[in-house]
């Protein structure tokens, strides 16, 4: 399973700032789009709420990353651990993004993803 982590940062080198991405580029949001669609994704819960443009995006499978899980959506699986994550996309046999901030990105790497 091929696995990428999509991180984007601003001039500061900030992932985001814990509720909110502190910037807003729709020619970035096109090419993570397009590089997701089709494919299997998984989102941490801020993410996910902030990048709105992905939310009706075709995937093939939609997990949500979360310890603070507040809502439940049609079509998407959720947990809070790392390896059940993975699990879940494994399920089907597509490329598999991780688009988050800081927390998500942190929880894979020191996970060894």
């Amino acid at each position: 399973m091929e696995i990428t982590l999509l991180l984007t940062m601003d001039e500061n080198g900030t992932i985001g700032d814990g509720t909110s991405i502190p910037w807003n580029c729709e020619a970035i949001h096109k090419d993570m789009e397009n590089l997701i669609k089709g494919n299997t994704v998984i989102m941490g819960r801020n993410a996910y709420n902030e990048l709105k443009c992905f939310r009706k995006t075709r995937v093939a499978s939609r997990v949500l990353f979360s310890k603070s899980l507040t809502t439940r959506l049609k079509h998407t699986s959720y947990t809070t651990n790392v390896f059940t994550a993975l699990s879940l996309a494994k399920r089907i046999d597509k490329p598999v993004y991780i688009l988050g901030g800081n927390q998500t990105a942190t929880s894979f790497l020191n996970e060894g993803v």
